[in-house]
């Protein structure tokens, strides 16, 4: 695999993605898992250029298990898109009650 040779996990797509948030946006829970084993802490709270983190993109997509991961690891749940949607909101508008419910009770 390219991580094994020291590939740049903070290397960034045309639209500001990096690959933890398009493997979240993809579901990879087992990418997800050995990305976050070779990226900084910080990383995990980047945006790409609509606003979305990798926890929104998870959310969105209704990938829970790697919502769960992503908050372990101080995925930030208050950034909000570029459009002011957060990722509760996003889970919510596309019907994904499981990652609603790990969210918890709204403040």
């Amino acid at each position: 695999m390219l991580l094994n040779r020291d590939a740049d996990v903070t290397i960034s797509d045309g639209n500001g993605a990096r690959p933890l948030a398009v493997a979240a946006f993809c579901g990879e829970l087992e990418v997800v898992k050995l990305l976050l084993t070779r990226t900084h802490p910080d990383q995990v709270n980047h945006t790409d250029n609509g606003g979305c983190t990798a926890v929104w993109l998870a959310a969105a997509q209704g990938h829970s298990a790697v919502l769960s991961l992503l908050m372990s690891h101080g995925g930030d749940v208050t950034i909000a898109s570029s459009d002011g949607t957060l990722p509760r909101t996003a889970a919510e508008k596309n019907g994904h009650s499981e990652c609603v419910r790990i969210f918890g009770d709204p403040a």
